[in-house]
């Protein structure tokens, strides 16, 4: 049997533990974050010199063209086929590793809440063709797929032309 101060003593140990892991959580998500940003800097360049493109593919082009759009409704869609973004495609490589320092916050955030098993909200999809394009969640794709997670759960709308 437990007396008050005890069963004190272990919440308060408990919460330590929580803090100490959450504390470890973040470094590691740090640590990855950083490796994840050099790998795409390092292929920027490989690209550059290659002359081949490595970023996402940008939504603008293809919405000129848009005749109508319909929900598709929520489902898991392989990150592999996610080629491009309505609106960040300068903000990660065409593997979703983060090109810019400024969302290291944002990721790592993420990337904790991922960690720790937390429920994360669905992406938002535009399919286009074959191509799905990020209108919401890259850094949670970007987190999946750096943690070796091969789908996301989603909500998509076809474009169609």
């Amino acid at each position: 049997m437990y007396s008050n101060s005890s069963l004190i003593y272990l919440a308060g140990q408990q919460a330590n533990e929580q803090i100490d892991n959450s504390f470890e959580l973040q470094r590691a998500a740090a640590r990855r974050f950083w490796r994840l940003l050099a790998g795409s800097i390092w292929q920027r360049l490989r690209s550059l010199l290659g002359r081949r493109p490595a970023g996402l593919l940008p939504l603008r082009q293809a919405d000129a063209r848009t005749k109508s759009s319909r929900y598709l409704g929520a489902m898991a869609v392989p990150i592999s086929q996610i080629q491009g973004s309505e609106g960040k495609s300068e903000e990660f490589d065409a593997e979703f590793r983060p090109l810019k320092p400024f969302s290291r916050d944002r990721w790592v955030s993420v990337a904790v809440a991922f960690l720790q098993g937390k429920s994360l909200p669905p992406v938002e999809l535009i399919k286009v063709g074959q191509q799905y394009f990020v209108r919401d969640g890259h850094h949670r794709i970007s987190v999946a797929r750096a943690y070796g997670q091969y789908d996301v759960d989603a909500v998509v709308t076809v474009w169609n032309m």
